[in-house]
């Protein structure tokens, strides 16, 4: 099943106007300070999951408010942008450093846990969901599809590492 020219140029928009209702969010004056505040809060991962899920569900709110309706494919793309930005702010501020897996850990933490509060509120369909993935899953070239299947295998790994490393202090 391909994903059709005018669904993806709506991603597309979407994704931007995505990302940009995030940044302004991250960098209002008006919430600024909170948002450095939530990134001190905790270990470093768990306070990127904590803001990046917060963010999500503000910037989704505000289209909602507008009768806007984003696709979920642009909000979790946007989803690494806007976690980049929050750990440059972290790294910034010296209040973090990760390594790059630990990056990853917390963007598919983020995630996870939006998916979850949405599937709950009933705004996200799983099973839709589920087909949407698999179907993007199955257009990207062989190379790309055993990257992303080691990433994820990568990710569930540094996941273990990390609750170890974090449930022994």
């Amino acid at each position: 099943m391909k994903i059709d020219p005018q669904t993806l140029r709506k991603i597309k928009v979407d994704h931007e106007k995505y990302v940009v209702k995030g940044m302004e969010l991250i960098h209002a004056e008006a919430t600024r300070d909170s948002i450095l505040e939530m990134l001190k809060s905790g270990d470093p991962v768990g306070a990127l999951v904590k803001t990046l899920v917060m963010i999500l569900h503000k910037v989704d709110e505000a289209a909602r408010v507008a009768g806007i309706e984003v696709e979920d494919a642009a909000k979790l793309l946007g989803a690494g942008e806007l976690l980049n930005q929050l750990y440059e702010i972290g790294k910034a501020a010296k209040i973090m450093k990760l390594e790059p897996d630990e990056l990853h850990l917390a963007l598919a933490g983020g995630i996870q846990s939006y998916v979850k509060d949405e599937i709950a509120a009933n705004r996200i369909d799983p099973k839709k969901l589920a087909a949407t993935m698999k179907t993007n899953l199955s257009q990207l070239p062989e190379k790309d599809k055993a990257e992303s299947l080691l990433v994820l295998k990568k990710i569930e790994q540094t996941g273990k590492k990390y609750a170890a490393k974090i449930g022994g202090r």
